[in-house]
């Protein structure tokens, strides 16, 4: 078990997850509203009004309605139910206000984004759909497949991490296929790699295993100096700025349809967001399942909740 630092009882943490840090970390702050949902999601259940700000960032913007289901399926219904009547009122104040715009978006327009979605930009399944098929008549019903697939294999993961007690790493997994299955998912979206850096940095036991982790998001999501050309891709003679590895992909400054003739590298290059979060559900869900067939004894270390190892005193073992 790994010592708490002295003075700063917030910061110890588990092998999956910093309980602690996470329900006190400012994420209420003006810079991080779209981690509100899942921040709100993580408050104790006693908290009055928990489910308001997920459903009225979901009224905003779709992608959190996500945290109600696993809200619903994690146990805490009221909080789910808090959430979704939030959100119809949110979508009845728009249909009062604006009922022909409402109408529209909410008659089909929901699932068909204009601003052509398979731009560089929209890191979803349905922007990889997109791409791939070059927006062609099936791509829609492919798409749908593929969320209904991911959305259900996503959540099931989430949940089940919280049902193990591991908090925030079923709050990272839950926000992750909300991610993917949205119509569409801007790049600036994915500010969601905040607690997952957190999740990597101070989840496991092993200082090495946290620092790849760590070095991991950062290396995936940062900003980095690269040459990137004026219509995107690589650029030998550009000057350095930094920027993220999403660009090295050519996008032409999303005008265009250039992303459909990417091949070989380009196409990871140009998706690797969807591929990252792809990659790390499908590890979660193997992780958990292992630790489901360890002995009872490693088993129950394994599964241990993030709250009762964060509320043990400094230098217990269990």
């Amino acid at each position: 078990m790994r010592r708490s630092r002295p003075g700063r009882p917030g910061w110890r943490c588990s092998r999956s997850g910093c309980y602690r840090w996470w329900r006190t970390f400012p994420w209420d702050s003006p810079g991080g509203p779209p981690v509100w949902p899942g921040r709100r999601a993580a408050l104790p259940d006693r908290i009055r009004g928990k489910g308001i700000g997920i459903g009225l960032a979901a009224g905003i913007k779709l992608t959190p309605l996500i945290f109600i289901p696993y809200l619903l399926f994690t146990r805490r219904v009221k909080a789910a139910a808090v959430s979704a009547l939030t959100f119809a009122v949110t979508v009845g104040l728009g249909f009062a206000l604006l009922p022909h715009a409402s109408a529209v978006y909410w008659g089909g327009q929901i699932t068909r984004p204009g601003r052509k979605p398979f731009h560089l930009d929209n890191q979803s399944l349905n922007g990889v759909i997109l791409r791939l098929t070059h927006a062609g008549p099936d791509a829609h019903a492919y798409w749908l497949v593929a969320a209904v697939v991911v959305g259900t294999a996503g959540l099931a993961t989430s949940i089940l991490a919280s049902r193990r007690g591991h908090e925030l790493l079923g709050l990272v997994a839950c926000a992750a296929t909300g991610l993917l299955v949205s119509p569409v998912t801007w790049s600036h979206h994915y500010v969601y790699v905040i607690p997952a850096l957190a999740l990597a940095a101070y989840g496991p036991r092993r200082l090495g295993y946290r620092i790849l982790g760590a070095a991991l998001v950062v290396g995936l999501f940062g900003w980095w100096p690269l040459p990137i050309g004026n219509q995107g891709g690589y650029g030998p003679k550009a000057q350095l700025r930094p920027r993220g590895l999403l660009l090295l992909a050519p996008n032409r400054g999303n005008q265009g349809a250039v992303e459909f003739t990417w091949h070989g590298l380009e196409l990871i290059a140009g998706n690797y967001y969807v591929l990252t979060l792809l990659v790390f559900i499908a590890a979660t869900a193997c992780a958990l399942v292992l630790t489901r067939r360890l002995g009872p004894e490693r088993a129950q270390s394994a599964s241990e909740p993030d709250a009762v190892r964060a509320a043990r005193p400094p230098g217990v073992v269990r």
